[in-house]
């Protein structure tokens, strides 16, 4: 059997619907990480969906209602309808678990959602022993990708996004950045050296063919290579990954 690509840190929207999308036909890929913060979102208790401001591409729609968001196809009423897991084949992984492991999963993420403090870093070891058993299951058949960001640039990212954030949204940028930190930190230390691949998404981003590649190297992986006419390219008066109005490149990207 071929080994599992897990993607599982904190990447943006931006950088997390590329992946996602690059490697859409890939029955071996799945992703943990970033994702986890729309879960909590994806179900039909009012009071846990997403803001009307807070959109995903800019198009003015709420995230949770944009026909753009490749998320849409991923992760409403999660976990329990496995026809809406096709685009990255999200069943791979969570379908293996039982019940009480993915709701333990998805309560643990709303769990340190709600728990961090604007100043406040805080993850309890017990429950991230728990989180560090559940992924232990796959590292014999798995390749983990650590998907990051520089941290010098997750700390300027979330510096200039703060004013959006903090004051008119639902979101905390202090709690999603926690909650970025957290899932990089799980993954680092949660997965054996043989079996770690690192990817620095920005680099992915301008050039995805060369990391598939060596992705194909390294593993038993025969992932297809990104086509362009796959996927449309919006450039973003707002995202997480920069500041457009200081010439920053952000990208938001999502399937044509």
């Amino acid at each position: 059997m071929k080994k599992k690509l897990i993607f599982i840190g904190g990447a943006s929207r931006s950088g997390t619907t590329l992946i996602g999308n690059v490697f859409s036909n890939c029955a071996n890929a799945v992703f943990l990480g970033e994702l986890f913060r729309f879960f909590i979102y994806r179900n039909n208790d009012d009071s846990r969906k997403v803001p009307s401001e807070h959109t995903s591409c800019g198009c003015g729609v709420p995230v949770y209602k944009c026909p753009y968001n490749v998320y849409n196809n991923l992760i409403h009423d999660f976990p329990y309808n496995p026809n809406l897991y096709s685009k990255v084949r999200m069943s791979n992984f969570f379908y293996k678990l039982n019940k009480n492991d993915l709701d333990y999963i998805r309560n643990y993420n709303y769990y340190i959602f709600n728990k961090f403090k604007d100043s406040t870093f805080f993850v309890d070891s017990s429950k991230m022993g728990k989180l560090y058993k559940i992924l232990k299951l796959f590292h014999s058949e798995s390749y983990f990708i650590w998907v990051y960001r520089p941290y010098k640039e997750v700390v300027d990212s979330w510096s200039k996004e703060k004013s959006y954030l903090g004051s008119k949204s639902y979101f905390s940028s202090a709690k999603l950045f926690a909650i970025e930190v957290f899932w990089s930190f799980l993954a680092y230390y949660t997965t054996k050296s043989k079996n770690r691949l690192f990817l620095n998404f920005n680099n992915f981003r301008k050039d995805p063919n060369f990391y598939i590649s060596q992705f194909n190297k390294m593993t038993d992986m025969s992932i297809p290579y990104f086509e362009d006419r796959h996927m449309k390219i919006i450039n973003l008066n707002h995202s997480m990954a920069g500041n457009p109005s200081k010439g920053d490149q952000v990208y938001d990207i999502y399937l044509k």
